[in-house]
């Protein structure tokens, strides 16, 4: 019973361990979208003289349209200095 005990006990902290890196992994992820997303945000209103809230609508809608991630949208933003919408039906 005791090894059992130890075994189950080593496996739940294996599996919280590997929980919590892929959580800092998703976090890291994110932080990195949001850097981007705020970056061609910027791109936009500087370009466009759009508002905050516009900039963010345009990024949004054109990854509606398109059918794609909006960080994928931001990223082109930036790299590009330029907004391309496809629509994707």
């Amino acid at each position: 019973m005791g090894i059992a005990l130890i075994l189950a006990t080593h496996g739940g902290l294996v599996l919280s361990e590997r929980l919590a890196s892929q959580r800092v992994e998703n976090l890291t992820k994110a932080l990195q979208s949001n850097r981007e997303i705020g970056v061609a945000m910027g791109v936009l209103m500087n370009q466009h003289q759009f508002t905050r809230q516009e900039a963010f609508d345009v990024l949004r809608v054109a990854s509606q349209n398109s059918n794609r991630k909006l960080a994928d949208i931001a990223v082109e933003v930036v790299d590009t200095g330029a907004l391309t919408i496809e629509h994707h039906g």
